[in-house]
């Protein structure tokens, strides 16, 4: 029964964080912008702050569980970074004309509405993939407060 705990308690989690997307994007002007809302960005702290508590408890290690403890420290570190990173830096934003993309995986790019050529859904990575002709994919997350606008946006064009 144990085992099981920690999956419900992330199915919980995933369902609060999940609840807490708005659907209206931020609008700057004639600049639609969708970006991860503060609930998840929170989410991004609290995850390092349980890395933090691995690592101290990791000290505590046995000999025989050093290798163990270090390996599940460093697991920790680099899925929070990698939440942290994705959570506060991650924004799309578009005009009348073109889209502008930020992310830590690779360089920003203003890309062109007429650039578009496919829109598709995975289920298990929970984000939508649009294609381009030349600037590659943008990854939509479900958790991506005003996504919906700017698939709608996309439909429409």
């Amino acid at each position: 029964m144990s085992g099981i705990l920690p999956l419900l308690a992330g199915a919980v989690v995933v369902a609060i964080l999940m609840a807490t997307v708005n659907s209206k994007p931020k609008i700057n002007g004639n600049t639609v912008i969708i970006q991860y809302g503060m609930p998840v960005k929170v989410f991004s702290v609290i995850s390092l702050i349980i890395a933090i508590f691995v690592s101290y408890e990791a000290t505590k290690a046995t000999s025989d569980q050093v290798i163990l403890a270090t390996l599940c420290t460093i697991g920790f570190y680099l899925a929070s970074i990698s939440l942290m990173l994705e959570f506060i830096v991650v924004k799309i934003s578009y005009d009348d004309s073109k889209i502008y993309t930020c992310s830590p995986w690779r360089k920003s790019r203003i890309i062109p509405w007429v650039e578009i050529v496919n829109l598709k859904y995975s289920v298990s990575a929970q984000w939508h993939v649009v294609s381009t002709r030349s600037s590659g994919c943008i990854r939509i997350h479900d958790l991506l407060n005003g996504k919906q606008t700017f698939l709608d946006e996309i439909n429409k064009r």
